[in-house]
């Protein structure tokens, strides 16, 4: 059984409120301009870029928070675009080709549940 505490929205709920971003005003911008998902497996908001100042573009998923595994999470984005970038706290963020993450993921035991 999984308590409240240790449920994913919970923890990403923490993460966004510990790096001093509004938890309501984040949830709201996901929601209305990205996807959402929440369950007991995972948490993750994303959205598809739509700017270039972040030296991405309209073929890249941003991920800009997720709890869980990652193949996991990559599993559950509704569709495929050629990049998926993660935001990294105090870094810049981090940009991969979607079809070789999944694949080296597919290769290694250490992203596994």
């Amino acid at each position: 059984m999984t308590t409240l505490s240790s449920k994913p929205i919970v923890r990403g709920k923490k993460m966004i409120e510990d790096g001093g971003y509004n938890w309501m005003a984040t949830l709201d911008h996901y929601l209305t301009n990205g996807w959402v998902y929440s369950g007991d497996d995972a948490f993750v908001m994303a959205s598809i870029e739509t700017e270039s100042k972040k030296g991405l573009d309209s073929d890249t998923w941003f991920v800009y928070i997720y709890v869980g595994n990652l193949r996991r999470i990559l599993e559950l984005i509704p569709f495929e675009k050629k990049y998926v970038a993660f935001r990294r706290n105090d870094k810049a963020d981090k940009i991969y080709d979607m079809k070789k993450l999944l694949k080296r993921l597919e290769n290694t035991n250490a992203l596994r549940d």
